[in-house]
């Protein structure tokens, strides 16, 4: 078998470089769309089901070449998941419903890629910060909504709103990926064209480039607000870009929290 070769590995890899091209708002969005793109095709009639930013290649520093890869878990978009207690990926992007024991949807998938929308943007680990004692107890914070991730720059609100739509709890408030890819695609064109004072995602750009210079000058950051569906959650405030240990982000089978026998289950139900 020959396979092309991603001169920059993986999304992961690429990100965590300390000596990589600065990204702009308009690179970030040109990746955020490919990456929709190429999941747009896969969900024509499949579910990846294991969608993170280790399994998306560069293949070079332009980032308008993406490919999604390890579709060995991938199946049909009606396929029934028989073993609902057994879960395989990486914690930190499975959606809250498989937690809960509830079949795989292509709504799993954009939570995933609502996660890695989050790295790009603040090009940083999701939940970094974030001590995961056990996976069953990060599992339950993740579904009652007890934690949210907070960027650690300045982000238009556009592009911060279609994130919230990304990760909400509810499976059937995020958008697909037609619509992402839609979506984005319009940003590329919006913030390509700088000379556009009308655009609203201009306006929201220059902004927050404008308060981020502010903040870095002065050695601060004032994290995005990401709100939560629930009251009292914990946000997590990322100070560094570091991956901690390549296993914590590595694809592993997980028991879903409804196998447990706990009464702080019931508080999980949305």
């Amino acid at each position: 078998m020959v396979l092309e070769y991603a001169e920059n590995g993986s999304l992961r890899n690429y990100l965590s470089k300390k000596n990589r091209k600065e990204l702009r708002w308009k690179n970030k969005i040109n990746l955020l769309h490919n990456i929709a793109l190429g999941l747009s095709l896969i969900h024509e009639n499949f579910i990846h089901r294991d969608l993170h930013s280790g399994n998306i290649l560069i293949h070079d520093d332009r980032e308008d070449i993406t490919c999604i890869t390890d579709m060995g878990l991938c199946k049909p978009a009606n396929h029934t998941n028989t073993e609902k207690n057994e879960i395989y990926g990486v914690i930190h992007y499975i959606a809250p419903e498989l937690l809960r024991g509830e079949n795989y949807t292509k709504a799993c998938d954009i939570y995933s890629f609502g996660i890695i929308m989050y790295e790009v943007i603040s090009e940083l680990p999701p939940y970094h910060g974030h001590d995961i004692i056990s996976n069953f107890s990060f599992g339950l914070e993740v579904c009652r909504g007890e934690i949210n991730l907070k960027f650690n720059i300045a982000v238009p609100q556009l592009i911060l709103d279609l994130f919230n739509r990304c990760i909400d709890l509810k499976p059937s408030n995020r958008p697909t990926a037609g619509e992402l890819k839609f979506i984005l695609h319009g940003m590329i064109g919006e913030s390509e064209n700088k000379a556009n004072n009308r655009s609203e995602l201009i306006k929201q750009i220059r902004k927050a480039d404008k308060e981020n210079k502010k903040n870095k000058t002065n050695k601060t950051t004032i994290p995005s607000r990401v709100p939560s569906s629930r009251s009292g959650t914990n946000s997590i405030h990322p100070t560094s870009s570091t991956y901690s240990t390549h296993s914590t982000y590595s694809s592993r089978i997980f028991t879903s929290i409804e196998s447990y026998n706990d009464n702080n289950l019931e508080s999980c139900q949305i």
